[in-house]
């Protein structure tokens, strides 16, 4: 069985040993039982209470030794004492209150639906570039690009309005033509918990800001991307009003658009980090499984 150790307290770089079978084997594949959605359906979170170090406003002393880190590396050594006492008063408060009822909102089930909706999506995006990207994948540029379109398009095709027009030049130098659909894809999944921000706790207050920002990050890197090539004239659905890029130049295009959306989206994947995306590539063997680091088995 093969699980990731820390190869010291300075790097914390993941690496996979091969663990005899014992408690700790045991211990370890009993729990990844439960690593996934629905986790351990006999403990329901309160989130209506929920605390986190990832709260801005509540910790924001963690915020610099976070920046280039994967979620792996977080640590809550360098909270300032300030923002440990803030933690504890929180604590306190929730502990020593009434319990307060919440707004009823579903926030595990939407969570649940934005990574549902994209996760899958932004991994084959990410396959097809990564196999163009030293010439022997199996498409050529061209094909690629459509590929990537077809799944861009899967994801915006609901925020689409037909109001919606590129520029009418090729000189124009933003994205502000697309700015409406950025908007509906950002605020589709949370307007209904804005529109009820009264009846929010403190708890749901974070879990609201998080769940709009993930979006917001999503939704930006997405529209751009397909803005991108809707402005070089790539996406056969929606074509800019003024000449199309000359034949003996779509390679070169198709090569430079798909630069262009590897960078970002490998940005955006980083970002996000999320945990469904911890697994085999290629697949794992059957008696291989890949864990979360959780300590050092030296």
């Amino acid at each position: 069985m093969l699980s990731p150790v820390m190869k010291d307290e300075s790097s914390r770089n993941p690496r996979y040993v091969l663990l005899r079978d014992g408690p700790v084997v045991a211990a370890v594949e009993t729990g990844s039982l439960h690593n996934h959605y629905p986790g351990e359906p006999r403990i329901q979170l309160d989130l209506s209470r929920f605390i986190s170090f990832y709260d801005t406003e509540l910790a924001p002393s963690l915020i610099p030794s976070r920046v280039g880190q994967s979620r792996f590396q977080h640590r809550l050594a360098n909270i300032s004492s300030h923002d440990a006492q803030a933690v504890r008063n929180a604590i306190t408060r929730i502990l020593h209150t009434d319990r307060e009822q919440g707004s009823g909102i579903d926030w595990k089930g939407l969570f649940r639906v934005i990574m549902l909706r994209y996760s899958e999506r932004l991994q084959v995006i990410q396959h097809h570039l990564n196999s163009t990207k030293d010439g022997t994948g199996t498409y050529t540029s061209s094909q690629t690009v459509r590929l990537v379109l077809d799944q861009l398009r899967n994801m915006l095709d609901p925020y689409i309005l037909h109001t919606v027009v590129p520029p009418s030049t090729q000189t124009f130098t933003n994205d502000s033509w697309a700015s409406p659909v950025f908007r509906h894809c950002a605020s589709t999944h949370t307007d209904f918990a804005t529109s009820i921000s009264s009846e929010l706790t403190p708890s749901e207050h974070v879990l609201l800001r998080a769940a709009q920002g993930t979006n917001r990050e999503i939704c930006r890197v997405v529209v751009k991307m397909w803005a991108n090539a809707v402005v070089e004239g790539l996406d056969p659905l929606c074509q800019p009003s003024f000449s199309m890029t000359p034949i003996n130049r779509k390679e070169e295009i198709n090569r430079d658009v798909m630069k262009v959306w590897r960078r970002d989206l490998d940005g955006l994947i980083r970002w996000l980090d999320w945990s469904i995306w911890i697994e085999c590539s290629p697949a794992c063997e059957f008696e291989v499984c890949r864990t979360i680091p959780f300590c050092s088995l030296h």
